[in-house]
């Protein structure tokens, strides 16, 4: 299990997001049949592409999360990776924490939860980093909605002993189908809170919900946001999008003499030479 590797400094983090049952029935059905190697198998998947950090979200249908999170949790402690357990349940959240070795992320305290206070009071307590969620429910969220549902968040964070240092606050991607300013408005926040020193993290694919051709817009918002001063996206770990951030890093001048991008691609270039 490693540390939790994320800082306002260093390159955008990729938050492995293969572990969640929403439209996914054979997952869905070996989260209720508590088929640990099974998802441990997506979990390893996610590791050898070069993945440090993977949400677990088991919110499926007739699913014990509490009984699952905490057999995921000891599993997931001998592994290489640092596990952000993704769930509104502070019942299960405990569960997890409770059984899992080393420093975890609890996904998340939402405003729109009566039960945030309690959910930051167990990351407190654990030493866990914690996602804040400052989301309302609107038809079009702006940036300010999320910079006012984010102060009580914000405040009760500080008040039990957290710091920016253990705070990612949630960006609150919505879905471009929906609302064709909510991109602008997302990074319109994460530029806000980079300003105020706050560590950022998006649901990336959220933007997509509902279009053909998601991979493409994908890699355009997670490119928009990464330039913005997202911190990590959550979003499945294909080479494409470590390579969208990658990229982005070298334009904006952070790659001196383009060292990282050219070490990146040594191999596949050579590889290219003799096909």
């Amino acid at each position: 299990m490693k540390n939790i590797d994320i800082n306002l400094r260093s390159k955008t983090v990729i938050i492995g997001e293969r572990v969640n049952p929403t439209g996914k029935e054979k997952l869905s059905k070996a989260m209720k049949e508590f088929d640990l190697p099974y998802i441990l198998e997506i979990v390893n998947d996610q590791i050898k592409n070069g993945c440090t950090i993977v949400d677990i979200n088991v919110g499926a249908e007739a699913v014990d999360e509490s009984k699952l999170f905490s057999m995921l949790a000891k599993k997931l402690s001998n592994l290489s990776v640092t596990a952000c357990f993704d769930s509104f349940n502070v019942n299960s959240l405990e569960s997890a924490l409770e059984n899992y070795q080393g420093r975890a992320i609890v996904n998340s305290a939402s405003s729109a939860n009566k039960d945030y206070e309690k959910i930051i009071k167990l990351a407190s307590k654990h030493k866990s980093m914690i996602i804040l969620l400052p989301y309302q429910h609107k038809t079009n969220l702006i940036c300010e909605d999320r910079i006012e549902a984010l102060t009580p968040l914000l405040e009760c964070a500080y008040d039990n002993g957290l710091t920016k240092d253990d705070i990612l606050v949630d960006g609150v991607v919505m879905a471009v189908s929906s609302d064709i300013g909510a991109p602008k408005e997302t990074v319109k926040f994460i530029a806000w809170c980079k300003e105020q020193g706050l560590m950022t993290v998006a649901g990336v694919s959220n933007v997509s919900f509902g279009l053909p051709n998601r991979s493409a817009i994908n890699r355009e918002f997670l490119s928009i946001l990464v330039n913005a001063g997202l911190t990590a996206a959550i979003i499945d770990p294909i080479e494409e999008y470590y390579e969208t951030i990658t990229a982005s890093y070298l334009l904006r001048g952070k790659d001196e003499w383009c060292m990282e991008w050219i070490e990146k691609n040594r191999y596949t270039s050579l590889n290219r030479l003799y096909i």
